[in-house]
């Protein structure tokens, strides 16, 4: 049965021996078949279901390539940060390097000095001991002609000794003309040293307030410049417009073919017509001048100077300066440089003369005797000082050295721990760069997946009507409902219910030998021809 729509081909074979059969009739009439349209309510739910992991997947790939996207960014920033971090870690290992060294050669230095440490306070302690020696010696012949008393000097009781033998000659005289002239010259000595600490302390104090103002040197620049430009401005003769208006003319196009009163007509036509132009020009050019320039320069100068002045007249920048000048003045450094000059003053021929002559003065004692033992006790007095600095210097020498010792191995430490942080950051920015690689593939890789994924949701959001209009289709086939019955023997024949078309085959006779003798043909009409279509 051929079916509408359909193309078939029909063949009949068969072995057969004395054959015959009359010719096959093929009858064409429409196909009416009842066909019901199937149940597809439980095949629409599982393409629902379908339809709704089509949209979740395609959701969930957008969000992947989403996140894959940050990924890929993100390990961007990774690779980056890991390349700055690789720098980083070089730098620290080369410093460390460098540093495990310079330490290295100072311990190295300082055990050198160290190892000098006894000799250094063997040589001193040798020569204090000669000293004394010597001052026992002098000790001794100054007073050969008097009938004091005295107890050999040593380095722990050369004070005493010299204090008992001052007491002897001068008694409170001698004290009281010696702590008088020490007041007097710690008077003149701290002031001295004030004066330089103060000058220190405001220089300082100026530099920083100049550093602040010349923060705002700028805006300064530009309020002195645009000042001076209204002066220029307003100094600019009408001549000077002019000449500015002649000069344009004579560097237009043509110029070369006007006569000189043309020219000059040209400029004071310009010179009217264009004159705030022109005097603007003729500004500028006033305002690059070296004279102009370096005049700006001294008044930006003269106003910074004067903003400095103002922050250094300032009550709280006073009060700064005087706390930097009271804390330098109490400060170890400043307080041993006074000492020191009060020493070496009380020392001197001047100080020690005065001494004197107040003691003979009070007492009627010899000068002569009194002056050599103030020089002899300010002199081992001041190599007492600096013995004893001398052990403080050698002990600290031997301070720094155990601690360059540590330093040093604290830095082979630290030399060690910045070349395994280095190889660690080359490591991570290796990593990094696998992890760029991938998150780039992955982004890749997803964004394809949402297109699959979002070709597939827009192909299966409509499958349930698209299976729905298939079916009807293929029923449609069957059942023949569009199909237009017509004739297949004349298009004029418009009454067709059912026959289109009839055709019959040639019948199969027997050979000539076997044929029954014919028979007449007989003639049909037409009522009959028609009604055999039906036998």
């Amino acid at each position: 049965m051929k079916l509408p729509g359909q193309d078939l081909s029909f063949t009949i074979e068969t072995d057969v021996t004395d054959f015959s059969m009359e010719g096959i009739s093929l009858n064409a009439v429409p196909l009416a078949i009842h066909m019901e349209k199937p149940d597809t309510s439980e095949l629409d739910g599982q393409i629902d279901d379908l339809q709704d992991g089509a949209q979740q997947l395609d959701d969930g790939a957008k969000e992947l390539a989403a996140g894959a996207q940050e990924l890929n960014s993100g390990a961007a920033a990774v690779a980056s940060g890991a390349a700055s971090l690789v720098a980083g870690a070089n730098t620290l290992s080369g410093g460390a390097a460098g540093l495990a060294g310079a330490t290295s050669e100072l311990s190295s230095g300082l055990s050198l000095l160290a190892g000098q440490s006894a000799a250094l306070q063997s040589g001193a302690g040798t020569i204090f001991d000669s000293l004394l020696s010597a001052a026992n010696t002098q000790l001794e012949n100054l007073l050969t002609r008097t009938s004091l008393s005295y107890t050999p000097m040593t380095r722990e009781n050369y004070a005493a000794v010299l204090a008992d033998v001052q007491q002897q000659i001068g008694g409170a005289a001698l004290k009281a003309a010696t702590e008088e002239a020490r007041a007097k010259v710690t008077a003149e000595v701290t002031a001295a040293v004030q004066v330089q600490v103060e000058q220190q302390a405001t220089r300082a104090a100026r530099a920083q307030a100049e550093a602040e103002v010349r923060k705002q040197e700028q805006p300064i620049r530009d309020g002195v410049t645009a000042a001076i430009r209204e002066q220029v401005k307003a100094s600019i003769t009408e001549e000077q417009i002019f000449s500015a208006a002649y000069e344009n003319v004579c560097t237009q196009p043509g110029a070369e073919n006007m006569t000189e009163e043309e020219k000059r007509g040209a400029a004071a036509a310009l010179a009217a017509s264009e004159r705030e132009a022109l005097l603007k020009t003729v500004t500028d050019t006033a305002m690059v001048s070296p004279e102009v320039q370096q005049q700006i320069d001294t008044q930006v100068e003269n106003e910074v100077q004067k903003q400095v002045d103002a922050v250094m007249a300032m009550p709280e920048t006073q009060a700064a300066i005087q706390q930097q000048i009271d804390g330098q003045m109490v400060s170890d450094e400043v307080q041993g440089l006074i000492a020191m000059n009060i020493e070496s003053a009380m020392a001197g021929d001047a100080v020690q003369s005065e001494i004197a002559a107040a003691v003979e003065q009070a007492t009627g004692a010899d000068s002569a005797l009194i002056k050599p033992l103030n020089t002899l006790a300010t002199q081992l007095t001041g190599f007492d000082a600096f013995y004893q600095g001398l052990l403080q210097y050698t002990n600290g020498v031997d301070s720094a050295a155990r601690a360059a010792s540590q330093v040093a191995d604290g830095t082979a430490r630290l030399q060690a721990g910045a070349a395994q942080v280095s190889g660690g950051a080359a490591s991570l920015q290796q990593g990094s760069r696998s992890l760029t690689d991938g998150a780039a593939r992955l982004a890749g890789g997803s964004s394809e997946l949402a297109e699959g994924t979002g070709e597939l949701r827009g192909r299966t959001s409509d499958m349930d009507g698209q299976l729905n209009d298939k079916i009807d289709d293929l029923i449609d086939g069957f059942t023949g409902a569009d199909y237009e019955i017509c004739s297949f023997v004349s298009e004029k024949n418009t009454q067709v219910d059912a026959v289109q078309f009839v055709m019959t085959t040639p019948a199969i006779e027997e050979a000539e030998a076997r044929r029954a003798p014919a028979q007449e043909a007989q003639t049909l009409s037409l009522w009959q021809r028609l009604l055999a279509l039906f036998q």
